[in-house]
């Protein structure tokens, strides 16, 4: 199992896999983004709630909650989680910008909204919400550096033998696919948390599942199904 998210995020779901496959599947992680948090001056408020669509976007906004208001809405279940463990009061979506944006579009609050977010976006949160007519801005509080395959996860996929790889993002799919080996003799499996991400994907030879929702239990349930599917060592 390749796990190519961040290093934290990695290790959390390498913890996931061994407490639901035991010995049966093997982690090696090659993180092909690191984090950096940026230190940008917040548009003047006030705000009637902050949006959060990452985790780190959450560990991003730590050095600015004092200023910031109570009220949070994440783009799903753990980022709200971890929105809650920093001591805001949050609002929790489906898992994607989709279900984010209808969500406070039927329950705005009343006042400016600002979207934390990292400076690789797709969803146009803030843009959206305000041609909708709810005031929202956005600010840049992070980046992704993107990094090269780990060497031994180079060799891995130059091996002969299943590889499954979670991809949890557009970009994390576009990073793998550029740094996947041309050489690669890996029996590929891809389970992808959208269709965003799958499309990414396209013409890679291998298996590959969507998961159902854009979340984690989802993830593991795609993962499932292509364990159930591969070969005998």
């Amino acid at each position: 199992m390749l796990l190519t998210r961040p290093e934290e995020q990695s290790r959390s779901f390498a913890a996931a896999l061994r407490g639901r496959y035991g010995d049966r599947v093997r982690p090696v992680l090659s993180p092909l983004m690191r984090p950096v948090n940026l230190s940008p001056d917040l548009p003047p408020g006030p705000f009637a709630a902050v949006i959060f669509t990452s985790l780190q976007g959450v560990a991003a906004a730590l050095p600015y909650r004092a200023a910031l208001p109570r009220l949070a809405w994440c783009v799903g279940g753990r980022t709200a989680q971890e929105a809650q463990a920093a001591g805001f009061q949050t609002r929790a979506a489906e898992g994607d910008a989709e279900s984010l944006i209808a969500a406070i579009l039927a329950d705005p609050p009343p006042g400016r909204l600002l979207h934390l977010r990292g400076a690789d976006s797709r969803g146009n949160v803030a843009p959206r919400l305000a041609a909708a007519g709810v005031p929202a801005e956005a600010t840049v509080i992070y980046r992704q550096e993107a990094q090269p395959l780990a060497p031994a996860a180079a060799e891995l996929l130059r091996r002969p033998g299943v590889v499954v790889v979670p991809l949890f993002s557009p970009r994390s799919a576009a990073l793998f696919r550029a740094a996947l080996p041309p050489d690669h003799a890996a029996d590929l499996g891809l389970v992808a948390m959208s269709r965003n991400v799958a499309d990414e994907l396209q013409g890679l030879t291998g298996r590959m599942v969507v998961a159902r929702r854009p979340d984690a239990e989802a993830m593991l349930q795609g993962l499932d199904e292509l364990i159930a599917a591969a070969p005998p060592p």
